[in-house]
Protein backbone atom coordinates (compact mmCIF):
# COMPACT_ATOMS: atom_id res chain seq x y z
CA UNK A 1 0.00 0.00 0.00
CA UNK A 2 1.45 3.38 -0.83
CA UNK A 3 1.65 6.24 1.26
CA UNK A 4 -0.02 9.84 0.03
CA UNK A 5 1.66 12.12 -0.87
CA UNK A 6 0.66 14.76 2.29
CA UNK A 7 2.40 12.39 4.34
CA UNK A 8 4.88 11.30 2.15
CA UNK A 9 5.99 14.97 2.19
CA UNK A 10 5.22 15.37 5.88
CA UNK A 11 7.82 12.75 6.65
CA UNK A 12 10.60 13.42 4.66
CA UNK A 13 10.28 17.35 5.71
CA UNK A 14 10.69 15.78 9.36
CA UNK A 15 13.72 14.09 8.49
CA UNK A 16 15.44 16.72 6.89
CA UNK A 17 13.83 18.53 9.62
CA UNK A 18 15.78 16.21 11.96
CA UNK A 19 19.29 15.78 10.02
CA UNK A 20 19.29 19.75 9.62
CA UNK A 21 18.48 20.53 13.77
CA UNK A 22 21.00 17.12 14.75
CA UNK A 23 23.46 19.01 12.57
CA UNK A 24 23.27 22.94 13.67
CA UNK A 25 23.21 21.10 17.36
CA UNK A 26 26.25 19.24 16.83
CA UNK A 27 28.18 22.65 15.36
CA UNK A 28 26.72 24.82 18.24
CA UNK A 29 28.82 22.37 20.89
CA UNK A 30 32.14 22.24 18.42
CA UNK A 31 31.79 26.03 18.54
CA UNK A 32 32.38 26.86 22.15
CA UNK A 33 33.63 30.03 22.90
CA UNK A 34 37.39 29.38 22.65
CA UNK A 35 39.61 30.73 23.81
CA UNK A 36 40.95 34.36 22.29
CA UNK A 37 44.38 34.56 20.49
CA UNK A 38 47.06 36.30 22.43
CA UNK A 39 48.50 38.04 19.78
CA UNK A 40 52.13 39.16 19.39
CA UNK A 41 51.39 42.05 16.54
CA UNK A 42 49.47 43.53 19.02
CA UNK A 43 51.19 43.11 21.92
CA UNK A 44 54.29 44.98 19.73
CA UNK A 45 52.01 47.22 18.47
CA UNK A 46 50.67 48.36 22.44
CA UNK A 47 54.37 48.40 23.42
CA UNK A 48 55.90 50.85 20.41
CA UNK A 49 52.90 53.25 21.21
CA UNK A 50 53.56 53.00 25.07
CA UNK A 51 56.21 51.28 26.31
CA UNK A 52 55.16 48.66 29.42
CA UNK A 53 51.55 48.80 27.67
CA UNK A 54 52.66 45.18 25.69
CA UNK A 55 53.73 43.97 29.41
CA UNK A 56 50.19 44.73 30.73
CA UNK A 57 48.76 42.84 27.68
CA UNK A 58 50.57 40.02 28.19
CA UNK A 59 49.90 40.35 32.30
CA UNK A 60 53.30 40.44 33.29
CA UNK A 61 52.73 43.39 35.66
CA UNK A 62 55.69 43.33 37.46
CA UNK A 63 58.09 43.91 34.29
CA UNK A 64 55.95 47.48 33.91
CA UNK A 65 58.09 49.26 36.70
CA UNK A 66 61.34 47.91 35.29
CA UNK A 67 60.32 49.63 32.08
CA UNK A 68 59.49 53.07 33.69
CA UNK A 69 62.62 53.16 35.29
CA UNK A 70 64.94 52.49 33.22
CA UNK A 71 63.46 55.43 31.08
CA UNK A 72 63.41 57.42 34.22
CA UNK A 73 66.88 56.57 34.53
CA UNK A 74 67.98 57.01 31.38
CA UNK A 75 66.11 60.97 31.39
CA UNK A 76 67.56 61.83 34.40
CA UNK A 77 71.56 61.23 33.06
CA UNK A 78 70.61 62.15 30.24
CA UNK A 79 68.99 66.29 31.33
CA UNK A 80 72.47 66.00 33.98
CA UNK A 81 74.58 65.33 31.08
CA UNK A 82 73.02 68.15 29.25
CA UNK A 83 73.40 70.78 31.80
CA UNK A 84 76.85 70.05 32.48
CA UNK A 85 77.31 70.02 28.66
CA UNK A 86 75.55 73.39 28.09
CA UNK A 87 77.47 74.69 31.32
CA UNK A 88 80.93 74.07 29.84
CA UNK A 89 79.89 74.95 26.33
CA UNK A 90 78.61 78.54 27.39
CA UNK A 91 81.91 78.85 29.77
CA UNK A 92 84.30 77.86 26.41
CA UNK A 93 82.22 80.62 24.74
CA UNK A 94 82.17 83.35 26.60
CA UNK A 95 86.29 82.88 27.63
CA UNK A 96 86.87 82.54 23.47
CA UNK A 97 84.77 85.62 22.89
CA UNK A 98 86.00 87.32 25.79
CA UNK A 99 82.79 88.08 27.39
CA UNK A 100 83.42 89.05 30.67
CA UNK A 101 80.25 89.23 31.95
CA UNK A 102 79.12 85.72 30.86
CA UNK A 103 82.32 84.13 32.30
CA UNK A 104 81.35 81.95 35.77
CA UNK A 105 83.65 83.11 38.20
CA UNK A 106 82.76 79.48 40.00
CA UNK A 107 84.78 77.84 36.34
CA UNK A 108 87.49 80.55 36.74
CA UNK A 109 89.78 77.61 37.93
CA UNK A 110 89.57 75.42 34.87
CA UNK A 111 91.57 75.58 32.04
CA UNK A 112 90.00 76.97 28.83
CA UNK A 113 91.20 73.74 26.61
CA UNK A 114 89.75 71.40 29.42
CA UNK A 115 86.74 73.08 28.98
CA UNK A 116 86.37 72.23 26.02
CA UNK A 117 87.47 68.47 26.75
CA UNK A 118 84.68 68.11 29.45
CA UNK A 119 82.16 69.89 26.97
CA UNK A 120 82.81 67.02 24.77
CA UNK A 121 82.84 64.83 27.61
CA UNK A 122 79.52 65.70 28.30
CA UNK A 123 77.72 65.85 25.20
CA UNK A 124 79.45 62.06 24.75
CA UNK A 125 77.59 60.70 27.84
CA UNK A 126 73.92 62.39 26.89
CA UNK A 127 74.43 60.95 23.06
CA UNK A 128 75.13 57.57 24.94
CA UNK A 129 71.91 58.19 27.27
CA UNK A 130 69.62 58.66 24.34
CA UNK A 131 71.22 55.74 22.78
CA UNK A 132 70.40 53.74 25.49
CA UNK A 133 66.71 54.74 25.51
CA UNK A 134 66.48 53.37 22.26
CA UNK A 135 68.13 50.56 23.69
CA UNK A 136 65.68 49.94 26.17
CA UNK A 137 62.52 50.92 23.78
CA UNK A 138 63.47 47.99 21.51
CA UNK A 139 64.07 45.80 24.21
CA UNK A 140 60.54 46.90 25.43
CA UNK A 141 58.81 45.56 22.46
CA UNK A 142 61.30 42.46 22.04
CA UNK A 143 60.08 41.74 25.76
CA UNK A 144 55.81 41.91 24.67
CA UNK A 145 56.75 39.86 21.60
CA UNK A 146 58.35 37.21 23.41
CA UNK A 147 56.09 37.08 26.20
CA UNK A 148 52.70 37.18 23.75
CA UNK A 149 54.89 34.03 21.70
CA UNK A 150 54.81 32.38 24.88
CA UNK A 151 51.56 33.13 26.69
CA UNK A 152 49.99 29.59 26.32
CA UNK A 153 53.47 27.97 26.71
CA UNK A 154 52.53 25.65 30.07
CA UNK A 155 55.29 24.15 32.18
CA UNK A 156 54.29 21.87 34.56
CA UNK A 157 54.83 21.79 38.58
CA UNK A 158 56.71 18.36 37.79
CA UNK A 159 59.35 19.01 36.09
CA UNK A 160 62.81 17.43 37.60
CA UNK A 161 66.34 17.29 35.65
CA UNK A 162 68.06 14.50 38.18
CA UNK A 163 71.97 13.44 37.19
CA UNK A 164 74.13 10.74 38.93
CA UNK A 165 77.15 9.26 37.60
CA UNK A 166 77.41 6.37 35.26
CA UNK A 167 79.68 4.26 33.60
CA UNK A 168 79.61 4.52 29.63
CA UNK A 169 81.13 2.43 26.63
CA UNK A 170 83.28 3.19 25.28
CA UNK A 171 84.25 1.75 21.03
CA UNK A 172 83.98 -1.43 22.46
CA UNK A 173 81.31 -2.87 25.18
CA UNK A 174 84.25 -4.26 27.40
CA UNK A 175 85.93 -0.51 27.97
CA UNK A 176 83.97 1.57 30.03
CA UNK A 177 84.78 5.28 30.96
CA UNK A 178 83.15 7.60 34.31
CA UNK A 179 80.31 10.11 32.99
CA UNK A 180 77.53 11.72 34.39
CA UNK A 181 73.66 10.71 33.36
CA UNK A 182 71.21 13.88 32.92
CA UNK A 183 67.53 12.34 32.91
CA UNK A 184 64.92 14.95 32.38
CA UNK A 185 61.22 14.09 34.07
CA UNK A 186 58.17 16.33 32.35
Amino acid sequence: MAMPRTIRSLALGSLLCLICFSGHAQDSTAAKQPEPFHSPNKAAIMSAVLPGLGQAYNRKYWKIPIVYGAFGGLTYFALYNNSKYRLYRDEYVARINEDSVNIDPALSWIPTDNLRSAQSTFRRYRDFDFILMGVVYTLNIVDAVVDAHLYYFDVSDDLSLEWHPSLLPVHSSYHRAPGLTLTLRL
